[in-house]
């Protein structure tokens, strides 16, 4: 389970990677997470709250158990792989 922090969202269309998650020990499909990284441009009171208005410079993807919320970060390329995979489907 991810915190719904206005930060950290679940790609909903990418396919999904099956292993061993290293922290809970569970085989699950592990989901593309995404956010928003970089220096950012928004206004201060509404980026605690949502990210929708702020303008970043790039985005961090990451592969995350749905189990544990354990996360690792992968490179973009993968990203982009397993965006184009699922949407294939």
């Amino acid at each position: 389970m991810w915190f719904q922090n206005a930060r950290v969202h679940v790609h909903e269309t990418a396919a999904t990677v099956t292993q061993q998650c290293p922290n809970c020990s569970n085989s699950t499909e592990f989901k593309l997470l995404w956010n928003k990284a970089g220096p950012g441009l928004g206004i201060p009171v509404v980026m605690w709250f949502t990210d929708k208005t702020t303008i970043t410079t790039h985005k961090q993807y990451h592969l995350g158990c749905p189990i544990c919320g354990y996360a690792e970060r992968i490179d973009k390329n993968v990203a982009k792989g397993l965006i184009a995979e699922g949407e294939a489907k």
